[in-house]
């Protein structure tokens, strides 16, 4: 299963603290995501702990939360999420450079291989394990 790559590259960079603005740089296929995305830092509002948060952009305002980002274990700067409520696997990969970060989603549509009842550590441990077998086929 190949999954629809997202390249995002952040904008605005340095301008706000918590929250990065990114910006659609390509896409391999059918986009799941907009062409401006949000990424926020964690605030503990929510029962759930994730590290960050997604916001797509309608074209006039930013939506609410479409995903949490939980961290991958035993994997730098990667993280994962779900798109329409565990039905679509997302995976990001967060490159970090002097001129801004970039990030590469992952989406797997249709695709959510875990039992939706694990816990976001649970599952992220089996994310770590599936990219550690095929981590050449995967991301």
């Amino acid at each position: 299963m190949k999954p629809i790559t997202h390249t995002y590259k952040e904008v605005n960079v340095g301008k706000y603290k918590e929250v990065k603005h990114f910006e659609l740089v390509s896409c391999n296929g059918q986009q799941a995501l907009t062409n401006l995305i949000n990424i926020s830092k964690d605030r503990q509002f929510a029962k759930i702990s994730p590290v960050y948060w997604l916001k797509n952009h309608n074209g006039k305002k930013w939506t609410t939360a479409i995903t949490g980002l939980f961290r991958v274990p035993h994997q730098n700067n990667v993280f994962f999420g779900d798109l329409r409520r565990k039905q679509d696997l997302l995976i990001v990969r967060i490159k970090e450079n002097p001129l801004g970060n970039e990030m590469t989603f992952y989406v797997y549509p249709n695709y959510y291989p875990f039992n939706k009842n694990l816990l976001p550590t649970q599952t992220g441990n089996e994310i770590s394990n599936m990219m550690n077998k095929k981590s050449t086929s995967r991301v």
